[in-house]
C-alpha cells in the first residue's frame, strides 16, 4: 500500500472493498472540513473505483489524547473510523484518498495513526521572483492538506500589499488583503493555519531603495555592487535608531492582524548584516538588535500573537540571548546536510522553545536538489525529536529569481511532511520512493525520485548562484572574472543532451498520466530552462557570441517557461529574470 506520510501501523487483510459512493454517519465528529473532504473523496472514488454505495462511519474514541489521532478499518462491512476529534477523521479521509487513487479500490486493512509533531509546516517564498496567484496558493494548500501538513507560512518582503508600499509595488508583484483573506478561509477548511513571515528589519530592498523610505536604510546613499538577486540577500537593513522604523513595523503588524488570525507570526529579523555598519556605527550590535526585536515582540503580544524569531543573529553572538519577551519561539534554521547539533543543544539547555527549520534546497536553480535537501531534512527531524522541538518547518526559498516552481520541490516537501508526522519514516528507502511516485505522480513503474535527482545534477554548470555571482562581478562591478563551474570537465553540450533526453522521458510519462499533467509539465519545463541556462553558461565559458540557433532556442525556452510561470503565479518579478538573461546576452554580443 502506497501512503504519504506512512502511518504508525498498517495491517493488510484479504479482500477489497469496491465503493463508488458512500453512506456517511459521522455523528459528533462531523465538521465543515470533514464534510468538504468527504465530497472530494466521493468524487475521486467515483472516477477511479467501480462498485456501489458502502457505509463509512466515524465515532469518537475518548481514550485518544491527540486530536489528530485515528484508526481506520476497511472490511466487508464498509469503512469505520475512530478518532479523538474531527481532525482525526479529516486525516483518515486523506489516507482513503491516497488508497483509492493508487489502488482503484479499498483493500481490507487496519490502520492506526497519530503525528509525532503537532506543528508540521511548510513555508513558501512569495516575494523574490514568484508571487503566487490566489489559485496557485490554493493548489499549494491542497497538497499540504493531502500530506497532513497543518501550518503554511508565507514569506513576504514587499509582496504583501501594505498601504505604505502602494506607490512602490504593482498589483502583479503583491498579494492584497482580500486575496489573502479568501486564502486564509480556504486553509481553515483544510485545518491549515496560515502564518505570515514578513521582513521587519533586513531584506527590505525594494522599500529601502525607494525615494520614500531611503532615509530608513542603515547604509546611507547605498550604491548596489551586485546583481539584484545577490544584493537583496546581502544588504538593506532598517535604521533601528530612527523611530519611524518601529512605527512602520507596527503598521505592518496592524495590517497583518486584519488578515491572519493564527497566533504565530514570524517577524523577519534574520540576516540583518548591515546593522552597525552605517547610521548605527559604533553601537553594541547585539544589544541594539535584541532591543529592537523585543519591541516587535511586545507589539505582537498586544495583538495576542506569539513571535517565531529567527535565531541566526543571536546564536552567533556570545551572550546573544538578550531578548526579554517570554512570548517567543525560536525559528532555528540550518540548511546544511548535517545541521550543527551544538546549536540545538544550546536551545535546549536554555529552555527555549523552537521550531526546527529545514529546506528543499531549490534556491539556486529550477528544481530541488535531493542530494542536499534529503540529508538536511532527515537530520533536522532527528535533532528536532532529540531536543524536543515544537515542530518542523520545511522551507521553499526563492533566492536568485525563484526559478523553481512549487511542483519542482515535491519530493523534498513529501519527505518533510512524512518525517514531521512519523519520524521513523525511511525517506531514503525504495519503499518511500515508490510511495512518492505512486501517490504524487500516479506512477508505479518508474522511480520519479531518481528522475528528479538526475535532472537536478544537470543544473551544476548553469547554477544561478554562480551565474549571479559572475553577473555581479562583471556587469555591475565591472571586473573581469571567469564563470565558476561545478563540473568544468563536463561539456555543457553533455548537460543539454541529457536534459533533452529527460524531457522525452517526461513526455512519455505525461501521456501515461494525463491527470497529472501540471506536475509533468513542470518537470518538462525544468529541462527546457536547463537547456537555456547551459547555453548561456557555455557561451560565457567559451567567451563567444550566441549563434542564431542558440538565440532562438533561448527565446523559445524562456517563452515556454513564462507560460508555466503564469499558470500558478502573477507576473511577479519575471521581468527581472528576463532582464538578467538579456544582460548576459548583451555582454556576449561584445565578442
Amino acid at each position: 500500500m502506497y501512503l504519504l506520510p506512512m502511518p504508525k501501523k498498517v495491517s493488510l487483510g484479504e479482500g477489497v472493498l469496491c465503493a463508488a459512493a458512500f453512506k456517511a454517519d459521522f455523528g459528533a465528529l462531523w465538521s465543515e472540513q470533514v464534510s468538504a473532504l468527504l465530497k472530494t473523496l466521493e468524487k475521486e472514488a467515483a472516477e477511479g473505483c467501480t462498485g456501489g454505495t458502502v457505509n463509512i462511519i466515524a465515532e469518537k474514541n475518548t481514550e485518544f489524547t491527540d486530536y489528530e489521532e485515528y484508526t481506520l478499518t476497511i472490511d466487508k462491512d464498509g469503512i469505520k473510523i475512530y478518532a479523538g476529534d474531527a481532525r482525526g477523521v479529516f486525516y483518515a479521509l486523506q489516507t482513503l484518498r491516497q488508497i483509492v487513487y493508487t489502488e482503484k479500490c479499498f483493500p481490507y486493512c487496519e490502520i492506526y495513526d497519530k503525528p509525532d509533531f503537532s506543528f508540521r509546516g511548510l513555508q513558501n517564498d512569495t516575494t523574490r521572483g514568484r508571487v503566487p496567484s490566489l489559485a496557485g496558493l490554493k493548489k499549494i494548500a491542497d497538497m499540504c492538506a493531502f500530506l497532513k501538513i497543518n501550518k503554511l507560512a508565507l514569506y513576504f518582503e514587499h509582496s504583501f500589499a501594505f498601504r505604505e508600499l502602494s506607490d512602490i509595488v504593482t498589483q502583479e508583484e503583491s498579494l492584497n488583503s482580500d486575496e489573502l483573506k479568501e486564502f486564509v478561509e480556504y486553509c481553515r477548511l483544510l485545518y491549515i493555519d496560515v502564518i505570515p513571515y514578513v521582513a521587519m528589519l533586513g531584506h527590505q530592498y525594494r522599500m529601502l531603495q525607494s525615494e520614500k523610505y531611503r532615509h530608513l536604510c542603515e547604509i546611507e546613499e547605498f550604491v548596489p555592487e551586485n546583481h539584484l538577486w545577490k544584493e537583496r540577500m546581502l544588504h538593506h537593513t532598517m535604521d533601528i535608531s530612527n523611530p519611524e522604523s518601529l512605527e512602520l513595523v507596527k503598521s505592518f503588524i496592524d495590517q497583518l492582524s486584519e488578515v491572519f488570525p493564527y497566533k504565530i507570526y514570524i517577524p523577519g529579523v534574520d540576516e540583518s548584516w548591515d546593522l552597525g555598519k552605517g547610521r548605527n556605527k559604533g553601537c553594541n550590535v547585539i544589544e541594539a538588535y535584541c532591543s529592537f526585536v523585543d519591541k516587535i515582540c511586545a507589539y505582537l503580544e498586544k495583538h495576542n500573537k506569539t513571535a517565531l524569531i529567527a535565531d541566526d543573529i543571536i546564536l552567533n553572538h556570545e551572550n546573544g540571548f538578550l531578548i526579554k519577551s517570554e512570548n517567543t519561539l525560536m525559528y532555528h534554521w540550518d540548511y546544511a546536510k548535517e545541521p550543527d547539533e551544538e546549536k540545538y543543544a544550546v536551545l535546549s539547555e536554555k529552555g527555549l522553545g523552537f521550531v526546527a527549520v529545514c529546506s528543499t534546497s531549490s534556491f539556486n536553480g529550477p528544481i530541488e536538489r535531493p542530494g542536499i535537501s534529503i540529508p538536511n531534512i532527515i537530520n533536522t527531524a532527528r535533532l528536532a525529536k532529540k531536543y524536543n522541538a515544537s515542530g518542523i518547518l520545511n522551507t521553499i526559498w526563492g533566492d536568485r529569481g525563484h526559478w523553481c516552481d512549487f511542483n519542482g520541490n515535491l519530493f523534498s516537501v513529501c519527505a518533510g511532511a512524512s518525517l514531521s508526522w512519523n519520524t521513523d519514516t525511511k525517506v531514503k528507502s525504495e519503499e518511500f520512493e515508490k510511495s512518492f511516485s505512486a501517490v504524487i505522480y500516479g506512477e508505479k513503474e518508474e522511480n520519479i525520485r531518481r528522475l528528479i535527482g538526475s535532472i537536478a545534477v544537470l543544473t551544476f554548470n548553469a547554477s544561478m548562484y554562480h551565474l549571479t555571482s559572475w553577473y555581479s562581478e562583471n556587469l555591475v562591478s565591472e571586473k573581469n572574472t571567469k564563470l565558476e563551474l561545478i563540473e568544468p570537465e563536463t561539456p555543457h553540450s553533455d548537460f543539454i543532451r541529457r536534459a533533452l533526453e529527460k524531457e522525452k522521458e517526461i513526455t512519455k510519462l505525461l501521456k501515461k498520466h494525463p491527470e497529472k499533467r501540471e506536475l509533468y509539465e513542470s518537470l518538462s519545463g525544468v529541462c527546457g530552462i536547463i537547456e537555456a541556462l547551459n547555453l548561456l553558461s557555455q557561451a560565457l565559458t567559451e567567451e563567444r557570441r550566441l549563434t542564431e540557433g542558440e538565440r532562438k532556442t533561448l527565446q523559445r525556452r524562456l517563452e515556454e517557461y513564462h507560460t508555466l510561470w503564469l499558470r500558478d503565479n502573477k507576473e511577479g518579478e519575471f521581468y527581472e529574470n528576463r532582464a538578467f538573461i538579456d544582460g548576459i546576452i548583451s555582454y556576449l554580443d561584445r565578442f
